[in-house]
């Protein structure tokens, strides 16, 4: 019987996915639709994170907890904003706090019919915290459920 070879999870490649949209206010992130879409993926960054990682990322998990695809991405939610000088001799750009945060953003996750729990790790939302490399903690997780994919909202 000839042997299948299986691949690792981080280099598959996925031809289905789930568009998760997600709106934040502060640090609250909400799941607001989930949608399927045929579209080819890239393959998973490497599942492991170090303890005192910065930056953000997202994990889709199994019901096990076991993750199985991780994307380190840009932070999407908006906490500082660039401000142009309206001075013509001192031309420059400020990043300036935003109050309160809002915003509205998409990402991309494997559509995996035993994988259906989100995780987004976000360094602190401060301007400074990406400077400083501070790390990483789990900002929100999220179930999703057949009902929500079926086209309900969350």
């Amino acid at each position: 019987m000839p042997q299948v070879a299986v691949q690792p999870p981080e280099t598959r490649s996925y031809n289905k996915a789930l568009r998760l949209t997600f709106d934040y206010e502060g640090s609250t992130v909400k799941l607001v639709s989930t949608q399927q879409v045929d579209m080819i993926l890239p393959p998973s960054h490497p599942l492991e994170t170090k303890e005192e990682q910065s930056g953000f990322w997202f994990t889709l998990s199994d019901a096990q907890g076991k993750a199985v695809y991780r994307r380190a991405v840009n932070n999407p939610i908006r906490y500082d904003r660039e401000v142009f000088s309206n001075d013509p001799k001192h031309p420059s750009i400020q990043r300036v706090p935003v109050e309160k945060p809002k915003g509205t953003f998409v990402m991309l996750v494997p559509d995996v019919a035993d994988a259906r729990t989100v995780q987004l790790f976000s360094y602190p939302l401060a301007p400074e915290a990406a400077a400083r490399g501070l790390a990483a903690r789990e900002l929100a997780r999220f179930t999703i459920t057949q009902e929500q994919i079926d086209g309900g909202r969350k």
